[in-house]
């Protein structure tokens, strides 16, 4: 198999793929957009139910009866039309519907039909599932137009002619702003937040305990205090471990959980996941019920150093920046080896990629303490930068940080295996196979006929060639048959 034949192979292979793909992500679309079709087909049939029902009642706002049906036939209207002009034409209608709802609570009467109760819960439902069916679709719709707009899948979609898709809704300016719901709808969301303030939780503080090994390893403890209102079974941690080098190569860190315990010493359930970028710990707290509790977390480190020509650095993310609650305190204190010359450090803080430096730093020795003076929002996090002069830890050799390197970016090798497997292909079976020296003959060998050497000089037979053949043929029949007489007549008496 020569090169362009495994090049051939992996470009069918990938054209496929892309394919596969393309088509895929199409019918998702399709499919999220007959959902929300579906949705609101629903919502256009119960429109008629309900002005059956309220219409009826002294007193009830006609006006707001006649928007409601006005609204219905324009988006029914538009039920041939595409997305962007079916949410264009629905939005007016979910007003409406928000209206009706709104001023039929000042009714109690109305209120007290069941009718109209059953009708405000499938309309609760409709919409829930109209707004879920909107966000999957707008989300589908968005990686295919990412995908055809990509190079080179955009080759594979202009092939099959895909045009970029609309989106349901993106443009009605209540997307930015807090979206109107009807408020039934808006009712049950209160309800839903007051149960879910009902069962948080946040970080009271964050205390890390970071030392620098001689040996270039660290370990790390970590104490976080968490405050539980209802009851929870544990916390997650969530630790990045994949960083990208200025160079544009993975820099990964080795992290290996060596404890999880509680503040009286009492060793907690753990289960460790790989998710991405980052790793996962999560742990059981017993208790974790309207209570403070404490966890600590001990684990051991590597190839979290940096080391250049002038000196060494601990570049250590102290808590993280995927907590979805605030951190109300958090400090971090660096041990370096005894003895350690030229330490300085700077701590930064917010979310990924801020350079605000709101820590204090304050540098004992070979002790640096980092203490942030307000809180951590969401996402927040504190990262600490310390550095020393060099010769205090050992540096990996050329050999292990190639390794590490290797491990960290394996998918750039690829192909050099792809290479050696083509190379030794080509060799087997393409390359152009090694002859002896070859070396002229200027007469026919004595077994080959003159009709014999002919044919292989020209690679055709001559017919004035063939009589001669026969000639010699029949001679050597002669001369064999004659033979046994000769021999007997020179041995008679």
């Amino acid at each position: 198999m020569t090169l362009a034949a495994i090049i051939g192979i992996i470009v069918v292979g990938w054209a496929i793929f892309t394919f596969n793909r393309l088509i895929r992500l199409r019918q998702l679309g399709d499919n999220a957009w007959s959902d929300i079709d579906v949705q609101l087909k629903r919502r256009h049939d119960l429109i008629p139910n309900v002005v059956a029902v309220v219409q009826g009642h002294a007193g009830y706002e006609r006006s707001t009866l006649e928007a409601l049906v006005a609204a219905r036939g324009r988006a029914v209207q538009a039920t041939q039309a595409g997305p962007a002009t079916r949410a264009r034409e629905e939005d007016p209608l979910g007003n409406a519907l928000q209206r009706v709802v709104a001023v039929a609570e000042a009714y109690p009467e109305l209120k007290a039909v069941a009718s109209f109760a059953a009708l405000q819960a499938t309309l609760t439902d409709v919409e829930d599932h109209l707004q879920n069916a909107r966000r999957y679709y707008n989300a589908v719709v968005r990686d295919f137009n990412t995908a055809i707009a990509q190079f080179p899948a955009g080759i594979i979609a202009a092939m099959l002619r895909l045009r970029p898709r609309e989106f349901f809704g993106l443009e009605d300016p209540s997307e930015r702003a807090v979206p109107k719901v009807p408020l039934a709808l808006l009712l049950l969301a209160l309800s839903a937040t007051s149960l879910s303030a009902q069962r948080s939780y946040s970080i009271e503080r964050f205390d890390a305990r970071v030392r620098v090994n001689r040996d270039a390893s660290i370990d790390v403890t970590e104490s976080i205090t968490a405050r539980f209102v209802g009851s929870w079974n544990g916390l997650y941690r969530t630790i990045p471990v994949k960083y990208r080098t200025p160079q544009g190569l993975n820099w990964t860190l080795g992290v290996s959980l060596q404890s999880a315990q509680d503040d009286a010493g009492r060793n907690l359930r753990t289960e460790t996941s790989r998710q991405g970028a980052y790793i996962k710990y999560k742990v059981w707290i017993p208790g974790a019920a309207n209570a403070d509790r404490t966890l600590v977390l001990r684990y051991h480190a590597t190839n979290g150093l940096r080391f250049f020509d002038e000196h060494d650095e601990l570049y250590w993310n102290v808590t993280g920046d995927e907590w979805e609650v605030p951190i109300r305190a958090a400090t971090a204190e660096i041990e370096l080896p005894p003895g350690t010359p030229g330490a300085r450090a700077i701590a930064f803080n917010g979310v990924y990629g801020s350079t605000a430096r709101d820590a204090t730093v304050t540098i004992d020795g070979n002790i640096v303490r980092i203490a942030m003076p307000h809180s951590l929002g969401y996402h927040e996090g504190l990262t600490a930068v310390v550095g020393w002069d060099k010769g205090v830890v050992t540096a990996p050799t050329v050999i292990a940080r190639t390794a590490q390197t290797v491990r960290s970016n394996w998918p750039l090798l690829l192909p050099i295996p792809v290479l050696l497997f083509a190379f030794a292909r080509w060799r087997r079976a393409g390359a152009d196979p090694r002859l002896r020296p070859i070396a002229v003959q200027y007469e026919p060998p004595p077994s080959m006929t003159p009709a014999e050497a002919g044919t292989l000089m020209d690679n055709s037979a001559d017919m004035r060639a063939e009589p001669q053949a026969l000639w010699l043929v029949r001679r050597r029949d002669q001369l064999f048959a004659a033979a046994p007489q000769e021999r007997g007549r020179s041995h008679a008496p």
